[in-house]
């Protein structure tokens, strides 16, 4: 019914009963495409978000809600902050704002243990910040989503620490933290740099066989290392130590 029209999303989100039931429509509308980001339109996303919101202990709901807003990040790149955008099928939307980045916060911070669900919001944020790295830092873009970053750095070395041995997890969460240090102001990055760079250390030391990941870290490494107290910090023994298994026959 729902390929056929997709106009019904929304009285079948409002009607639906379980938690189950808005998770397979949720997940039914990603995969329907460019068809199904027309039902965003006239204030279809604010109800997906308000739904998002009603279930934020669902982990279900929260995956498959994570995993819709990262393909419809990837999908519509953020151009402008908090401005109506054209959709599929000629319906405008605000998509790209901060209630989006609230609720994918507390998707990643509701589920410690879930590590799917905290891999989606991770992903979603990702996706929706990625486009601000080619930006000019003092464009009124970046100014803005700056204010929204706090809980962003929070929640993401929250699940970086609790999940310290899921692999997939730790490269989602450190290319997140790359994409930040683009468009995090200098005041709220000192505020994290230090535990960043301590977590990859010990996460370089513990996976020293997984290529991508200790890529993923030595490009964070390289946003840092300009800063002074990053520079000392790396100075220490501890940290070159850890890092000379990396290179070894490389």
């Amino acid at each position: 019914v729902l390929r056929q029209q997709p106009s019904l999303f929304l009285q079948l989100l409002r009607n639906a009963v379980s938690e189950d039931d808005v998770s397979a429509l949720i997940q039914e509308l990603g995969e329907m495409g460019e068809v199904g980001l027309s039902v965003l339109g006239n204030h279809g996303f604010d109800e997906m978000l308000s739904i998002l919101s009603r279930y934020e202990y669902s982990s279900s709901v929260q995956k498959e809600g994570s995993y819709f807003l990262a393909t419809l990040f990837y999908t519509i790149p953020l151009s402008n902050v908090e401005t109506p955008i054209q959709l599929p099928g000629g319906t405008w939307a605000v998509l790209h704002k901060r209630q989006a980045v609230d609720l994918l916060c507390d998707a990643i911070g509701s589920h410690p243990e879930d590590v799917e669900t905290q891999i989606a919001g991770l992903t979603a944020l990702t996706n929706l910040l990625s486009p601000l790295c080619a930006v000019d830092p003092s464009s009124p873009n970046i100014m803005q989503v700056q204010a929204w970053l706090m809980p962003v750095w929070k929640r993401t070395m929250q699940t970086l620490q609790t999940n310290i041995y899921d692999c997939t997890l730790q490269e989602a969460g450190l290319y997140l933290c790359w994409i930040l240090t683009y468009v995090t102001s200098e005041k709220e990055l000192r505020n994290w740099m230090l535990s960043l760079l301590q977590h990859i250390f010990d996460t370089m030391s513990r996976f020293k066989s997984v290529e991508e990941l200790n890529l993923v870290a030595s490009e964070v490494l390289l946003r840092l290392i300009h800063n002074p107290e990053c520079t000392a910090f790396m100075g220490n023994s501890t940290c070159i130590e850890s890092l000379v298994p990396f290179f070894d026959g490389d």
